[in-house]
């Protein structure tokens, strides 16, 4: 089993919005691909940034030719509409991650 990891951290402002952006559509986007057969959206609540929230979605893959999928097929297209719609709002940080147990 394999993680996609996007970290995210968001601007006060628009951090409710963006959180009701991510559970109704763009998560439902990205699972909607088939190639993840989980997800898990938490907030980080050690971060002691005063400039926004940061927040973890962990997609949940079984083999790299999924993963690779996701990328070559889907991953441009819903970037370009997340900075499409949040811009400077928001940055995120992606990784690649194997579970060992």
């Amino acid at each position: 089993m394999h993680i996609y990891n996007v970290s995210t951290k968001i601007d006060f402002v628009i951090e409710e919005s963006w959180k009701k952006w991510m559970l109704e559509e763009h998560i439902p986007q990205v699972m909607g691909t088939n190639c993840f057969v989980k997800y898990q959206f938490v907030r980080v609540m050690d971060d002691e940034d005063k400039d926004g929230a940061v927040y973890a979605i962990s997609y949940y893959f079984n083999n790299l030719d999924q993963f690779e999928n996701y990328l070559a097929n889907f991953a441009d297209t819903l970037r370009k509409e997340t900075l499409g719609k949040w811009g400077n709002q928001m940055i995120a940080f992606r990784s690649l991650l194997e579970v060992i147990e």
